[in-house]
């Protein structure tokens, strides 16, 4: 037996390789399904996962959770983004083809493509599952932006496996079929309620809420993955287009994939999630730290910068360690559009942010919470570094308190009252150099940010007031924009083209953390998200990340590296920058199998 322990991508984009669950009866035996299945690879170890509570949750519905690892094998989605730079077709012969004016995205689906109970993937299936993630009713609702330029779906008379979206202009349209779980609509739909209505018609939530068949449809469709039901018998477990399928769910306990025994995907499907060499993949809730140090396990994915290093001098001999950079970073989102009267106006001043920025030593905090500067790395915009579209002279911000100092003379920001803190002149008032800065005091990462910025200010004689809160708080504050400042974790944008989530005025309800509004900045922001000239989108990139540099309405701190450990047992891994980091399901032992002198399971 091979255990694995696979850590949780921190604020992962919607990847949601969710479950799909049968409402009607699952078919418990899959061999024969359809014929000429390919042969199924025999080898039958186990790897083992580790997941924190959240990652097995309740319930296992397809739209309304994410960010379990497992739907990565249990679900596909039409394409996959495979790096930064590189999107596959899944369930598709080929890339989706965009027309020229953006209006229009042509798919053209597998023919070779079967559910479990041997029913071909049909367009019907894909109109489905796109309407479903439409609905914010049916799909989380946090998401339903990201569907927002999508207009009508419609299949093809002369081409019965041909698809067509319509959609409002946007350059990364196709970027939306990465994310959406493809349901099977004869389960999940079988009277066919969502052919009734458009894309449109689901956006009208009020509407919809009064139509008996559509709350009908809803209520059954959000019971789905309840664990009660599926204890209880009156619905099997989820099913997908993933080579693997559930064979045992206890919530916040265990969760374990075996793989099919008759799979659609041919010996030329290479993608990593194709792959069925373990017999079984179990996710479990634990610790991943103290497992290593139990040699229980083979394999972690997500270990931090600090673990990574305690464990690398005590761990050698029994795994090979890396690190690969994270998808995340930390940033403090500043509010530039406080409440006229009870707001702090001071962070509406541009000069005064940037004499923050380099008032924060950012390197000291990577040396002192990780241990080793290399942990770690400074950034100076939201965009991956590694993107050919970031700006060649921008870097991230010097520390100098000099420098800072010199700033906020420009503001003629003196101590008048002699109280240790300087006054700026705001009006007709002297107000103080002094904010709150919001942060999730469960973070132990945040809580060392947040006093080392509080220490870092004083010799500047600005006050910094730290409100470290729960999580629950925090994530209500933030909502309502209740804050002078915020620490936030935040995902690099992979792509130089789409500033809108926290820079266009219209995002500040749903995504804003700053307030920033500028029409100027609006006007940029929607010329890029159409702009299909190669150099000119460049050139417009380059002026928004200038924008955003000089603007420091978020002060980009740093992101972290993520550790990887790998069991010596293992041959070549070829890691990955998405999400599976490892993929579990195409781990092969040195020479097909584990030598009894590395297995670190004692009943093996």
């Amino acid at each position: 037996m091979i255990r694995l322990i696979c850590g949780l991508e921190t604020n992962p984009p919607i990847s949601r390789y969710l479950h799909s669950l049968g409402i009607l009866v699952y078919l418990l035996a899959f061999t024969g399904c359809r014929p000429n299945a390919p042969k199924q690879n025999t080898t039958s170890y186990i790897v083992r996962s580790a997941a924190s509570k959240t990652q097995i949750p309740l319930s296992l519905h397809p739209l309304k959770k994410i960010g379990i690892p497992a739907y990565t094998y249990l679900h596909l989605s039409l394409t996959k983004k495979i790096n930064a730079h590189e999107q596959v077709p899944i369930l598709l012969k080929s890339l989706p083809e965009v027309s020229p004016d953006l209006r229009r995205i042509s798919l053209q689906l597998r023919e070779d493509v079967y559910w479990p109970d041997g029913q071909a993937l049909s367009p019907r299936d894909v109109r489905f599952s796109i309407k479903a993630f439409a609905c914010p009713l049916l799909n989380n609702p946090a998401y339903a932006s990201y569907s927002e330029n999508l207009l009508s779906i419609q299949a093809l008379a002369d081409n019965p496996n041909g698809l067509t979206l319509q959609v409002k202009p946007y350059l990364l349209n196709v970027d939306l079929l990465n994310d959406i779980p493809i349901l099977p609509e004869h389960l999940y739909d079988p009277n066919q309620v969502l052919t009734k209505y458009t894309i449109e018609d689901l956006r009208k939530l009020d509407s919809l809420q009064q139509l008996p068949d559509f709350r009908s449809f809803s209520e059954k469709f959000g019971k789905i993955g309840a664990y009660e039901a599926v204890n209880a018998g009156t619905q099997p477990f989820p099913i997908g287009l993933g080579p693997y399928e559930v064979k045992e769910w206890i919530p916040e306990a265990s969760l374990i994939l075996q793989r099919k025994q008759s799979y659609w995907a041919s010996d030329n499907d290479t993608f990593p999630v194709f792959s069925q060499a373990p017999a079984e993949l179990h996710f479990i809730a634990t610790d991943p730290v103290q497992a290593l140090r139990n040699k229980e396990v083979d394999v972690v994915d997500n270990l931090s910068p600090k673990d990574f290093i305690s464990l690398t001098s005590s761990q050698a001999d029994y795994y090979e360690f890396s690190l690969i950079p994270e998808s995340y970073f930390l940033c403090i989102a500043l509010n530039v559009n406080p409440d006229p009267v009870k707001g702090n106006q001071l962070l509406r001043s541009k000069v005064f942010r940037q004499a923050l920025s380099h008032a924060i030593p950012v390197e000291q905090i990577i040396q002192t919470h990780y241990g080793d500067v290399s942990l770690a790395k400074q950034v100076a915009l939201p965009l991956d570094p590694d993107l050919p579209s970031y700006h060649p002279h921008i870097q991230p911000k010097t520390y100098s308190l000099s420098l800072s100092d010199s700033l906020l003379n420009l503001l003629d920001a003196q101590d008048r009252n002699q109280d240790g803190i300087r006054e700026v002149k705001i009006g007709a008032k002297d107000v103080p150099t002094s904010f709150h800065l919001l942060f999730n005091s469960n973070s132990e990462t945040s809580r060392v940010v947040a006093n080392f910025l509080q220490d870092a200010l004083k010799p500047l004689q600005i006050e910094c007031i730290l409100e470290g809160v729960s999580t629950k708080v925090y994530f209500e504050r933030a909502r309502a924009h209740e804050y002078d400042a915020i620490l936030r974790g935040l995902t690099f944008q992979d792509h130089g083209v789409d500033f809108k989530q926290h820079w266009h005025s219209e995002s500040w309800e749903l995504f804003g953390s700053t307030g920033f509004a500028n029409a100027t900045v609006d006007s940029l922001i929607e010329a890029l998200r159409i702009e299909q000239d190669p150099e000119k989108r460049l050139l417009g990139s380059h002026r928004m990340q200038e924008i955003i540099y000089d603007e420091q309405a978020y002060l980009y701190l740093f992101s972290p590296k993520r550790g990887i450990a790998l069991g010596k047992q293992f041959g070549p891994v070829h890691l990955r920058d998405r999400v599976p980091i490892v993929p579990l399901n195409s781990l092969e032992p040195i020479n097909g199998k584990v030598p009894e002198t590395l297995s670190f399971n004692k009943d093996n």
